[in-house]
């Protein structure tokens, strides 16, 4: 099924967005204030090379890099306004960025479907570069999907999110804690709050990582995950992943389990294997769901467009763990300073 509400519903917001950035970035200052203009930096290169000979690739670098230093000015200009000082910041401590995707997912079953949505992070260093502005389209609208951490599949209901995220880093332990407002009816608001530290003894890393959270709409819960890391050659490590995730209204326990084989293929291709599995505690402790799939990512123009295959094998317990063979294929695109993707 294709989702052509939300694939327009973006395609506007980027077509307003590109004329807003020329807005922007005009040389006079004159839409900032007079008072307000801050010059660029001249080391930050927002416009490639021209393509003389291929005018199309060239149109589309420029709409990049116009949408691209918006966002980069909307990152400064929130700065100026909740940051704690007036320093101008270096353009690369603006570290802001945003992703537009657009996926395509074809299983044997028939249940086709398009998705596209959009996310972003636009980071304030007058905060001490500790506070964040994020926002998505993309997280579950079941909250204790959101909170389980795995990734939103196209077949999942999705939600608008925006909010403010406030991290402390510290010599041992670091945490954030952010708040955020959920679209619905109502409006569901999420305060989450998480402490992690890594840990490397010896070649493995080691994150375990504690997170509290409440919804408006389904109370408290918490969650406990941690991720282990591992070289096996030069050019590839394995990942093992685990959590556990309860919510004091249910009284119970979602578990999720997963095992990656990273492998970096060129400086521009990466290819993920992976296995993994999903549980419940209620009724009784049992498996919902197992899977396997890879996961090929490369650049395919600049650092800014990326490009994602990803067949999967899929079994559900609601489907009497019948296998289900599904592809996904995914577009990205990275907006803001270069420096950031």
């Amino acid at each position: 099924m294709v989702n052509r509400a939300a694939i327009r519903r973006w395609a506007i917001a980027l077509l307003l967005a590109m004329p807003l950035g020329v807005v922007v970035a005009g040389d006079d200052g004159d839409a900032q204030g007079e008072g307000d203009y801050v010059p660029d930096d001249p080391e930050t290169e927002w416009l490639p090379e021209e393509e003389e000979d291929r005018p199309f690739i060239e149109r589309m670098d420029r709409g990049q890099a116009t949408v691209s230093r918006g966002v980069f000015l909307l990152s400064r200009q929130l700065d100026r306004m909740l940051g704690t000082d007036d320093t101008l910041y270096p353009d690369e401590d603006y570290r802001s960025l945003v992703r537009v995707r657009v996926q395509q997912r074809v299983s044997d079953i028939g249940s086709d479907r398009t998705e596209a949505g959009v996310s972003g992070r636009l980071r304030l260093p007058g905060a001490q570069d500790r506070l964040s502005l994020v926002f998505s389209s993309e997280e579950p609208e079941d909250e204790i999907d959101a909170e389980r951490g795995t990734p939103v599949e196209l077949d999942d209901d999705r939600t608008q999110s925006v909010g403010l995220e406030f991290l402390r880093p510290s010599e041992n332990w670091e945490s954030s804690l952010d708040a955020r407002l959920r679209s619905g009816s109502p409006v569901d608001l999420l305060t989450r709050g998480r402490v992690w530290r890594d840990f490397q003894p010896g070649q493995w890393r080691i994150r375990p990582r504690q997170s509290l959270f409440w919804y408006d709409a389904r109370g408290t819960g918490a969650t406990t995950d941690i991720r282990l890391d591992h070289p096996v050659t030069e050019y590839s490590a394995m990942r093992l992943e685990g959590s556990a995730t309860w919510f004091d209204r249910e009284s119970q326990f979602y578990y999720d389990q997963r095992l990656s084989y990273i492998q970096a293929l060129s400086p521009r291709r990466s290819l993920v294997w992976q296995a993994g599995t999903r549980g419940e505690s209620e009724p009784n402790n049992q498996l919902t769901q197992y899977y396997v799939q890879v996961r090929w990512r490369s650049r395919i123009h600049r650092d800014w467009l990326s490009l994602e295959v990803r067949p999967q094998l899929r079994r559900d317990r609601d489907d009497d763990f019948n296998t289900e063979r599904r592809i996904f294929v995914g577009l990205e695109a990275a907006f803001g300073h270069p420096g950031a993707y």
